[in-house]
C-alpha cells in the first residue's frame, strides 16, 4: 500500500515535473519568434504576440495533419485550401519575427483563418458541411490575439457568412461534395475531433499566456517593491537632507538625516514647506530657484539651511524637476560645506599671507634684480676702464717690439704686451663667469670639425709647450666623425685652458691630448677629450676644491704659478652648458687626467674618419703665404676722446695709408660728418668709440642715421658683452670692434668698409 502511495506521488510529481518543463520549452520555442523589443514592452502586447504565434503553430500542424487526409482521400481542392493557409501561418510568424506587429499579425491570421474554412465548407456541401461548426473559433481567436473591436468585426463577417450559406441553400443552390460517402463520415469524424483539438489548445494556450504574464507581472511587481524598498533604505541612509516637493512647494518625502539636521520631528514637517527652513535673502534664493526648477529643469543654491532651534548651517542644494504619475515634483539633497566654508576660508587667509609674502618677495626680487643690474654694470665699467688703458698699453708695445730695439728693450716690449695680455684674459674670464651665473651666456650649436678644433689647439698650445722643453702629443683613439653639432669658439676654449694648465704645471716631460667617440650607437653620442699631464698632480683635498670660483690647489701654486682660480670654473659649466662635464684623476708628484666630454648631436650620415692624426692636420708648407699688409687710401673720421688712444689708432691708420681727421666727442663727429657729405667730400669710414663726453657714439650715431647718412659706421668699445654688440648694431653701426684693438683686424676691416664690401656683408644697412 505504502509502495502504491509512493508511486502515485512519484507519478504526480513527475507529471507535474514534465508539465513544467513542457510549458518552458514551448514558451522558449514560442519567445524565439517574438523581438527583442516587444519581449521587453508591453505585457499585455507581450501576451497577444504569443498567442498568435501558438495560434499559428497550432494552425500549421492541424491543416498539415488533415492534408495528408484529404490527399488520401483524393480531394486536392482541399488540400490546396490547406496548404494556402499553411503558406500564410509562416508568413505571419515571419512579420511576427521581424516587426513585431502584433495588430497586424492577429488579424492576418484570423484573415487566412477564415477564407480556408469559407474554401472547405464551399467544397463540403455548404450550409450542411461539417466546416461550419468552426466559424464560432474566428471570433475567439480575434478576440485573444487582436482585441474586442476586431472581435465584433469578425463576429459580424462569421455570421454573415454563415447566414450567406443558408439563403444559398434556401434559393435552392446545391454545393458538390467530391467525397466518397464513406470518406466523407471519416472527414466528419475527424473535423469534430479537430474542433475539440484546436478549442482545448486555445484554452490551453490562453491559459499558459496568461499564466506567464500574470507571472511576469507579478515579478515586475515583485521587482518594483523591491526598488521601492531599496531607494527607502537608500534615501533613509542619505547622510545630506533629501527632500521631494510637489509643484505647490509642499514637502512630500524625507529622510531621517533630515529629521536629525533640521530638529523637527517627523509629526511636525508633514505640514511646513522647503521655504520654512530659510531666513531673510536665502528664503528669496530658494524661493527663485525652485521657480528656476520647475521651468528650466534643474537649479543650484548655496545658501543657510536654519533649523528648529535657529542654528544656521551653510549647506548646497542642488535641486532637478521630475515626473511623477503624470504631475511636475522637484527632487533636491542638501550637503553640508560647513568643511568646505571652512577650508575657503583658511584658503582666503592663506592666500592673504602668500599675497603679503609675494610682495615681500617681489621686493627682495627687485633688489637683487637691481644687485645683479648694479653687478653688471659695474662689471661693464670695469671691462671699459681696464680695456681703454690697455688698448695703448698693447697697441704701444706691439709698435716698439715691431721698431728696431736691443734686445733687453725687446724684452722689456715684450713683457709689457705679456702681462697686459694676461691681465685681459683675467677681465675675459671674469665677464664669462658673470654671465654664465646670469644664464645670459651664448652657446651655438654648429656644425664644426672635432679635428680642426684640436688642431688649432694643438697650434697655439704647441709654442708654449716647446717654450719649457715639452712635448706635446695628440692621440685619436678609434674613429673620429667628420663634424659634430656643437660650439667650436667653446670647445676650444675648454681645450686650451686645460691643456695651458697642463704646460703650466708641468716641467718635465710631456701632454697628451687625447680625442675619442663614445657611444657611438646610442640617441645620444658624446665626443670625449683627455689631456694628460705628467706634471706636479694633486691631492684628494685639492681636488674637491678644484672646480670652485676664485680657488686653486693652493696658495702656493697661485704665488708659483699665478692665475684666478676661474678657468676651470669656467670650462666645467661650459662643458655642462654643450651636453657634457668635467672629470680628474691625479695623483700628487704623478701628474694630472682631466676627462671632458660633449655632446655631439645626431650623427646619422656623418662620416667617421678611420685614422684621423696630426699628420694629416695642414702643416707649414701646406699654409697659404700671409698676405701683403693691406694699404688704406681712404679718409677716416675718428670719433675717441682718449688722447693716448687717439695716438695710437692715428699711428695705425696714418702708416697703412690713410687720411685721419679726430674729434673728441660725438657731437663734433655729427657736424664734421654731415658738413663733408654736403661738401661732396664725405668720409670713407667713421670709427666710433660709443663712450664719449657731450654726446656719446650710440646717440651720434642714431642721429647721422636720422639725418640720412649711409656711410660705413665702426663701433669701438671697451664692452665686450654681447648685449653691447647689439646695442651698437641696433643704433646704426656697421660693424663692431673691441678695445683693445687688434691691428690686423682694424686695418682689415677699414679697407673692407672703405671699398664698399663690408656693407654687403654685413647685412646691418645704415638707416637712410
Amino acid at each position: 500500500m505504502n509502495d502504491g502511495k509512493r508511486t502515485g506521488k512519484f507519478l504526480t510529481g513527475n507529471n507535474r515535473w514534465m508539465g513544467v518543463a513542457f510549458r518552458a520549452v514551448l514558451s522558449a520555442g514560442v519567445d524565439w519568434f517574438i523581438p527583442a523589443h516587444v519581449r521587453g514592452g508591453n505585457l499585455d502586447v507581450l501576451r497577444r504576440a504569443r498567442l498568435v504565434v501558438a495560434f499559428a503553430w497550432s494552425l500549421i500542424l492541424l491543416a498539415t495533419f488533415y492534408s495528408v487526409f484529404l490527399f488520401w482521400m483524393n480531394s486536392p481542392i482541399g488540400v490546396a485550401g490547406l496548404m494556402m493557409g499553411n503558406g500564410v501561418a509562416i508568413l505571419i510568424l515571419y512579420v511576427v519575427r521581424r516587426t513585431g506587429a502584433v495588430f497586424m499579425a492577429g488579424n492576418l491570421l484570423t484573415a487566412s483563418f477564415f477564407c480556408v474554412l469559407t474554401i472547405l465548407a464551399c467544397r463540403f456541401g455548404g450550409h450542411g458541411s461539417l466546416i461550419l461548426p468552426w466559424y464560432a473559433t474566428v471570433p475567439v481567436m480575434v478576440l485573444s490575439t487582436v482585441g474586442r473591436r476586431s472581435a465584433v468585426f469578425w463576429l459580424a463577417v462569421a455570421s454573415s457568412s454563415l447566414a450567406a450559406f443558408y439563403a444559398l441553400d434556401y434559393t435552392g443552390y446545391s454545393f458538390p461534395n467530391d467525397l466518397a460517402p464513406h470518406h466523407y463520415k471519416l472527414l466528419c469524424l475527424l473535423a469534430w475531433i479537430g474542433l475539440i483539438v484546436l478549442v482545448f489548445a486555445f484554452a490551453f494556450l490562453y491559459e499558459a499566456a496568461m499564466s506567464q504574464t500574470l507571472a511576469e507581472l507579478k515579478s515586475a511587481e515583485d521587482g518594483l517593491l523591491r526598488e521601492k524598498d531599496f531607494s527607502d533604505s537608500v534615501i533613509a541612509t542619505l547622510p545630506g537632507v533629501f527632500y521631494l516637493l510637489d509643484g505647490e512647494g509642499k514637502l512630500l518625502r524625507w529622510n531621517k538625516n533630515a529629521e536629525h539636521v533640521s530638529g523637527y520631528s517627523p509629526e511636525e514637517i508633514p505640514g511646513m514647506q522647503l521655504l520654512d527652513f530659510f531666513r531673510g535673502r536665502d528664503r528669496e534664493i530658494i524661493k527663485h530657484n525652485v521657480e528656476v526648477v520647475f521651468t528650466k529643469g534643474q537649479a543650484t543654491s548655496e545658501v543657510c539651511f536654519v533649523t528648529k532651534d535657529g542654528t544656521a548651517i551653510p549647506y548646497l542644494f542642488p535641486g532637478k524637476r521630475v515626473m511623477i504619475d503624470g504631475k511636475l515634483h522637484l527632487v533636491g539633497m542638501g550637503i553640508d560645506i560647513t568643511e568646505r566654508k571652512q577650508i575657503e576660508q583658511q584658503i582666503k587667509d592663506y592666500a592673504a599671507t602668500l599675497e603679503s609674502k609675494n610682495l615681500a618677495l617681489e621686493e627682495l626680487n627687485e633688489a637683487a634684480e637691481a644687485a645683479s643690474r648694479a653687478k653688471s654694470e659695474f662689471l661693464a665699467n670695469m671691462s671699459h676702464e681696464i680695456r681703454t688703458p690697455m688698448t695703448a698699453i698693447l697697441g704701444f708695445s706691439e709698435i716698439l717690439m715691431g721698431s728696431v730695439l736691443d734686445q733687453e728693450q725687446f724684452d722689456a716690449a715684450t713683457t709689457i704686451k705679456q702681462n697686459g695680455e694676461y691681465l685681459i684674459g683675467i677681465i675675459n674670464d671674469i665677464l664669462d663667469l658673470s654671465k654664465i651665473e646670469a644664464g645670459k651666456l651664448e652657446i651655438e650649436h654648429v656644425q664644426c670639425s672635432p679635428c680642426q678644433v684640436i688642431s688649432e689647439v694643438a697650434s697655439l698650445m704647441r709654442v708654449r709647450a716647446n717654450a719649457k722643453n715639452l712635448s706635446l702629443q695628440i692621440d685619436y683613439d678609434g674613429p673620429i666623425p667628420q663634424t659634430i653639432q656643437s660650439d667650436p669658439t667653446r670647445l676650444r676654449q675648454i681645450l686650451i685652458n686645460l691643456a695651458g694648465n697642463a704646460i703650466k704645471f708641468t716641467e718635465v716631460g710631456k701632454v697628451r691630448l687625447v680625442a675619442r667617440l663614445l657611444d657611438a650607437e646610442c640617441d645620444e653620442p658624446k665626443m670625449q677629450f683627455e689631456v694628460v699631464d705628467s706634471g706636479i698632480g694633486m691631492t684628494g683635498e685639492q681636488i674637491a676644491k678644484l672646480f670652485n670660483p676664485f680657488q686653486q690647489a693652493d696658495t702656493s701654486t697661485t704665488r708659483k704659478f699665478g692665475g684666478t682660480g676661474l678657468g676651470l670654473t669656467i670650462c666645467k659649466r661650459l662643458a655642462g652648458k654643450l651636453g657634457g662635464n668635467i672629470n680628474v684623476k691625479s695623483t700628487a708628484g704623478e701628474g694630472s687626467t682631466f676627462t671632458v666630454t660633449v655632446g655631439t648631436g645626431p650623427l646619422d650620415g656623418v662620416k667617421l674618419l678611420d685614422s684621423p692624426s696630426e699628420a694629416q692636420l695642414p702643416t707649414h708648407s701646406d699654409r697659404k703665404p700671409a698676405a701683403p699688409k693691406t694699404k688704406l687710401d681712404c679718409r677716416v673720421l675718428l670719433a675717441e676722446d682718449g688722447s693716448d688712444n687717439q695716438r695710437l689708432i692715428v699711428f695705425l691708420l696714418k702708416k697703412a695709408g690713410a687720411e685721419v681727421v679726430v674729434a673728441d666727442n660725438g657731437q663734433i663727429v655729427y657736424d664734421l660728418a654731415l658738413a663733408a657729405r654736403d661738401e661732396g667730400i664725405p668720409f670713407d669710414v667713421i670709427l666710433m668709440d660709443m663712450q664719449m663726453p657731450v654726446m656719446d657714439g650710440y646717440e651720434a650715431t642714431t642721429k647721422l642715421r636720422e639725418a640720412g647718412y649711409t656711410g660705413p659706421i665702426i663701433a669701438l668699445t671697451a664692452h665686450a658683452m654681447s648685449t653691447d654688440r647689439n646695442k651698437c648694431l641696433n643704433a646704426g653701426c656697421n660693424d663692431y670692434v673691441t678695445k683693445p684693438i687688434d691691428h690686423k683686424k682694424l686695418i682689415s676691416v677699414v679697407a673692407e668698409y672703405a671699398s664698399g664690401q663690408g656693407l654687403h656683408k654685413s647685412g646691418n644697412a645704415p638707416v637712410a
